[in-house]
């Protein structure tokens, strides 16, 4: 009966430490990934009142974010 309870034991442990190390590495790259990302500064984008831009994936060219296609391409 020692041995199954220290067995027992012993499997408790390891399934805790599992869940415990899952957790810590789940969340270690969900803060990595937030890092990531540029932070978001609500006063910055449209200060000067100028809109946002991006760029065209096929010709190059920018144009603003509202635009569903580029207007220089169709795209």
């Amino acid at each position: 009966m020692e041995i199954f309870l220290s067995v027992l034991g012993i499997a408790a442990f390891f399934v805790v430490s599992y869940f415990v190390i899952k957790a810590a590495v789940r969340n270690g790259i969900t803060e990595a990934e937030v890092l990531k990302r540029e932070p978001f500064d609500i006063s910055k984008p449209f200060a000067d009142g100028a809109i946002s831009q991006k760029t065209c994936a096929h010709c190059g060219e920018a144009y603003d974010v509202d635009y569903p296609r580029c207007p220089h391409c169709k795209r």
